[in-house]
C-alpha cells in the first residue's frame, strides 16, 4: 500500500455517506477532527483546516461553482492518488473518505475554471498541525 493509505471509501450520491447539501448546512469541523470541509468554486479550492488526526478522515467537498470539480487526496510525493473524486457537480456536495496515517499527504483540487490542479500539503499528525482539528 501507498504510505499514508490502509484503505478507500468513496461516497457517490446514491451511497448514505453524510455531507448534507449545497442548501443549507454549515460547514464547521466536527469535535473528532476528522472532517475536512473543501469549498469549491470555479477558479478556486479552500480546505478549512491542514490536517488532522490519523485514522478515517472525511473530505466534504462543496462545489458553488458551475462546473464540475474533481478533489483528490495523494501521497506526499503526489505519485499515488489515495482516494479521489473526479467530478462534483455545480452546487453538489460529495464526500470522500480515506484512512490516513501519520505523514504527509498531498491534496489536489482542480475546479472548472483551471486547466491544472490546486495542490497543497496536509499533515497526518497527532499534534495539532496549525488551522485546527
Amino acid at each position: 500500500l501507498a504510505a499514508g493509505a490502509a484503505m478507500l471509501v468513496l461516497c457517490g450520491p446514491l451511497a448514505a455517506c453524510g455531507g448534507g447539501d449545497a442548501e443549507g448546512e454549515q460547514l464547521t469541523s466536527n469535535e473528532a477532527g476528522r472532517t475536512v470541509f473543501v469549498e469549491a468554486t470555479d477558479d478556486d479550492c479552500q480546505l478549512s483546516k491542514k490536517g488532522s488526526p490519523p485514522g478515517e478522515v472525511t473530505f466534504t467537498v462543496r462545489n458553488s461553482g458551475s462546473g464540475p470539480v474533481a478533489f483528490g487526496v495523494l501521497s506526499g510525493d503526489g505519485e499515488t492518488a489515495i482516494g479521489q473524486l473526479p467530478a462534483v457537480g455545480g452546487g453538489l456536495v460529495r464526500d470522500l473518505v480515506v484512512q490516513l496515517d501519520v505523514g504527509d499527504v498531498a491534496t489536489s483540487c482542480t475546479p472548472a475554471g483551471r486547466s491544472k490542479p490546486i495542490t497543497g500539503e496536509f499533515v497526518v499528525s497527532n499534534e495539532d498541525p496549525g488551522g485546527g482539528f
